[in-house]
């Protein structure tokens, strides 16, 4: 009679262990994503700021940068922006470009729109 007994109990606490392996498996799972989200997050922050003191360094207006550095994409950089906001917008052949580059340019070019006009630079 115990050994019956003893079987069941086994069985159940296996199955249960099995259960709690899943759930530690998918929490672990979860944790590893939150993990890579938040570098993701620090990279993006440190690309931002880095964009706002290279724009302070060249143009020396904290608000301007601060704008700028918001409104353009984590991937441009200040030089990149320079080399962009420098060409005249009627060189730029945008069907010489990848829709990539097309969105650099269009990104570029209306931050800096949005940010001159609310400092009132244009």
């Amino acid at each position: 009679m115990k050994k019956p007994l003893l079987i069941l109990i086994i069985v159940f606490c296996s199955s249960a262990l099995a259960e709690d392996i899943k759930d530690i498996e998918y929490q672990e799972n979860i944790d590893k994503a939150l993990a890579d989200l938040e570098q993701l997050s620090a990279w993006s922050n440190k690309m931002t700021v880095q964009k706002e003191y290279d724009c302070k360094k060249s143009f020396g207006h904290s608000g301007f940068c601060s704008c700028l550095a918001s409104k353009l994409s984590v991937g441009i950089n200040f030089r990149q922006y320079v080399m962009v906001i420098t060409e005249p917008r009627e060189n730029i052949d945008l069907t010489k470009l990848s829709e990539d580059e097309k969105a650099f340019v269009s990104t570029s070019y209306s931050a800096r729109d949005e940010c001159a006009k609310k400092f009132s630079f244009q």
